[in-house]
Protein backbone atom coordinates (compact mmCIF):
# COMPACT_ATOMS: atom_id res chain seq x y z
CA UNK A 1 0.00 0.00 0.00
CA UNK A 2 1.58 3.59 -0.75
CA UNK A 3 2.24 5.87 1.95
CA UNK A 4 -0.49 8.62 1.23
CA UNK A 5 -3.05 5.80 0.99
CA UNK A 6 -2.18 5.16 4.60
CA UNK A 7 -2.02 8.78 5.37
CA UNK A 8 -5.47 9.24 4.04
CA UNK A 9 -6.95 6.86 6.40
CA UNK A 10 -5.94 8.62 9.48
CA UNK A 11 -8.35 9.61 12.12
CA UNK A 12 -6.85 12.97 12.98
CA UNK A 13 -7.49 16.61 13.04
CA UNK A 14 -6.76 18.11 9.41
CA UNK A 15 -4.26 20.49 10.98
CA UNK A 16 -2.17 17.81 13.03
CA UNK A 17 -0.25 16.82 9.64
CA UNK A 18 0.54 18.61 6.80
CA UNK A 19 1.80 16.13 3.84
CA UNK A 20 3.72 17.15 0.96
CA UNK A 21 4.76 14.61 -2.28
CA UNK A 22 7.55 15.18 -3.56
CA UNK A 23 7.21 14.09 -7.65
CA UNK A 24 10.54 12.72 -7.98
CA UNK A 25 14.07 11.84 -6.14
CA UNK A 26 15.33 15.57 -7.23
CA UNK A 27 11.91 17.23 -6.29
CA UNK A 28 12.27 15.74 -2.49
CA UNK A 29 15.81 17.15 -2.81
CA UNK A 30 14.53 20.67 -3.32
CA UNK A 31 11.87 20.67 -0.85
CA UNK A 32 14.30 19.34 1.75
CA UNK A 33 16.29 22.44 0.61
CA UNK A 34 13.63 25.12 0.77
CA UNK A 35 10.99 23.59 3.09
CA UNK A 36 10.63 22.75 7.21
CA UNK A 37 9.78 18.82 7.63
CA UNK A 38 9.73 17.04 10.82
CA UNK A 39 10.60 13.72 8.81
CA UNK A 40 10.65 12.19 5.58
CA UNK A 41 8.93 8.94 5.34
CA UNK A 42 10.56 7.27 1.36
CA UNK A 43 9.39 4.46 -0.25
CA UNK A 44 12.06 2.26 -1.80
CA UNK A 45 13.22 1.98 -4.61
CA UNK A 46 12.30 5.47 -5.88
CA UNK A 47 13.28 4.80 -9.09
CA UNK A 48 14.63 1.34 -11.14
CA UNK A 49 17.28 0.78 -8.95
CA UNK A 50 18.42 0.10 -4.68
CA UNK A 51 21.47 2.29 -4.85
CA UNK A 52 19.40 4.82 -6.77
CA UNK A 53 17.02 5.45 -3.28
CA UNK A 54 20.18 4.50 -0.89
CA UNK A 55 22.22 7.38 -2.67
CA UNK A 56 19.13 9.74 -2.31
CA UNK A 57 19.42 9.06 1.70
CA UNK A 58 22.62 10.01 1.59
CA UNK A 59 21.88 13.15 -0.09
CA UNK A 60 18.63 13.92 2.29
CA UNK A 61 21.35 14.02 5.63
CA UNK A 62 23.67 16.06 3.84
CA UNK A 63 20.98 18.59 3.60
CA UNK A 64 19.13 17.98 7.01
CA UNK A 65 21.50 15.83 9.20
CA UNK A 66 19.10 15.25 11.91
CA UNK A 67 16.24 15.34 10.08
CA UNK A 68 14.18 11.38 10.26
CA UNK A 69 13.84 9.47 7.33
CA UNK A 70 11.77 6.18 7.79
CA UNK A 71 11.84 3.57 4.80
CA UNK A 72 9.44 1.61 3.68
CA UNK A 73 9.70 -1.09 1.99
CA UNK A 74 8.39 -4.48 0.65
CA UNK A 75 7.61 -7.10 2.44
CA UNK A 76 10.62 -9.67 0.15
CA UNK A 77 13.11 -6.84 0.28
CA UNK A 78 14.01 -6.42 4.11
CA UNK A 79 17.44 -6.34 3.11
CA UNK A 80 17.18 -3.11 1.89
CA UNK A 81 15.59 -1.70 4.94
CA UNK A 82 18.84 -2.56 6.81
CA UNK A 83 21.05 -1.46 4.02
CA UNK A 84 19.14 2.35 4.00
CA UNK A 85 19.82 2.30 8.16
CA UNK A 86 23.31 1.53 6.96
CA UNK A 87 23.13 5.07 4.40
CA UNK A 88 21.48 7.01 7.45
CA UNK A 89 17.86 6.23 7.71
CA UNK A 90 15.99 6.21 10.76
CA UNK A 91 14.10 3.28 10.75
CA UNK A 92 12.78 1.24 8.53
CA UNK A 93 9.32 -0.80 8.41
CA UNK A 94 7.36 -3.33 6.17
CA UNK A 95 4.83 -1.94 4.53
CA UNK A 96 3.12 -5.61 5.03
CA UNK A 97 2.84 -4.70 8.48
CA UNK A 98 2.27 -1.04 8.77
CA UNK A 99 -1.13 0.09 9.17
CA UNK A 100 -2.51 3.98 9.36
CA UNK A 101 -2.64 3.84 12.96
CA UNK A 102 0.63 2.52 13.77
CA UNK A 103 2.26 5.28 11.11
CA UNK A 104 0.59 8.02 12.43
CA UNK A 105 2.30 6.97 16.12
CA UNK A 106 5.21 7.14 14.10
CA UNK A 107 4.86 10.29 12.81
CA UNK A 108 3.78 11.41 16.29
CA UNK A 109 6.95 9.84 18.27
CA UNK A 110 9.44 11.11 15.64
CA UNK A 111 8.40 14.34 14.57
CA UNK A 112 8.44 15.50 18.81
CA UNK A 113 11.78 13.97 19.21
CA UNK A 114 12.90 16.11 15.97
CA UNK A 115 11.34 19.19 17.10
CA UNK A 116 12.21 18.98 20.62
CA UNK A 117 16.19 18.01 19.24
CA UNK A 118 16.38 20.85 16.82
CA UNK A 119 15.05 23.24 19.71
CA UNK A 120 17.60 21.96 22.13
CA UNK A 121 20.45 22.80 19.41
CA UNK A 122 19.02 26.68 18.60
CA UNK A 123 17.73 27.52 22.18
CA UNK A 124 19.15 25.26 24.50
CA UNK A 125 15.65 24.10 25.92
CA UNK A 126 12.61 21.69 24.69
CA UNK A 127 10.12 22.93 22.65
CA UNK A 128 6.76 22.65 23.32
CA UNK A 129 4.83 19.93 20.24
CA UNK A 130 4.47 22.29 17.41
CA UNK A 131 1.31 21.72 15.01
CA UNK A 132 1.00 21.16 11.99
CA UNK A 133 3.89 18.96 11.62
CA UNK A 134 5.50 18.92 8.25
CA UNK A 135 5.96 15.14 6.37
CA UNK A 136 7.26 14.60 3.14
CA UNK A 137 6.40 11.29 1.40
CA UNK A 138 8.38 10.46 -1.45
CA UNK A 139 6.88 6.88 -2.71
CA UNK A 140 5.98 5.04 -5.58
CA UNK A 141 5.24 1.96 -4.18
CA UNK A 142 8.68 0.10 -4.78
Amino acid sequence: MEVLELLNDFENEPDQFVVHKATSPGNALELIATDHFALTLLGLPVTSTIGDGLNLILQMRQLKPIMPIIVLVNQDALGVGIQAMEFGASAFFSRFYLSAKMLQQIIKNLANQFHQLQDYEVHGAEMVNALPVGVLVLDNEG
